[in-house]
């Protein structure tokens, strides 16, 4: 499974449980893009949300791990 598929059923599940809103704004506003642009690479989300490409990692990681 591709990373890509893995982030969006995760914020698709803390979507479903009410979880997603309580994370903070960086990775609501991460999560948010990923829907948008759901086969961008992480260099294309960072630049979309004018962050490092490891923050992006960072905040894409985090509702993985929550779900």
């Amino acid at each position: 499974m591709r990373a890509a598929e893995r982030q969006l059923a995760a914020i698709a599940l803390l979507e479903r449980d009410g979880r997603l809103s309580t994370l903070g704004r960086g990775l609501r506003e991460t999560a948010a893009m990923r829907r948008r642009i759901p086969d961008a690479d992480l260099d294309t989300l960072a630049a979309a949300l004018g962050v490092s490409r490891s923050a992006v990692n960072h905040r894409l990681r985090r509702p993985v791990e929550l779900a």
